[in-house]
């Protein structure tokens, strides 16, 4: 249904019938109540479509996320009382500036933007 001439992108739309990927809007959730329409195809300029399924990061599962927010949660917590029990401001400073780095570290990994490519 796209074609490429003149520097153009055309598509054909039907006239009338079933039109599978233009519907969008409220009627195109099961519970009809989706108000975001649905995107259509992409293509480039010379017409090749655009797949975006491998594109994403690996999905997480939540109980990682959970238990790694309470963990880090709890070493914060534990870790700032036990500046605070000794008096220590400069420890305390070094403490949340490695936690810090430590987590800013973690997600520079995960979302690769550290690499070139």
């Amino acid at each position: 249904p796209v074609k490429v001439e003149q520097g153009e992108v055309r598509v054909a739309v039907p006239d009338g019938g079933e039109r599978a990927y233009f519907d969008g809007g409220a009627t195109s959730s099961f519970e009809r109540n989706n108000v975001f329409g649905i995107e259509p195809r992409m293509y480039l300029e010379d017409g090749t479509y655009i797949d975006d399924d491998g594109v994403t990061q690996s999905q997480l599962d939540p109980g990682i996320i959970v238990v790694t927010t309470l963990a880090v949660a709890i070493v914060a917590v534990a870790g700032t009382a036990v500046c605070l029990y000794i008096e220590s401001i400069p420890a305390l400073a070094a403490f949340w500036i490695v936690g810090f780095a430590i987590v800013g570290k973690q997600v520079l990994d995960y979302s690769d933007l550290g690499q070139d490519e």
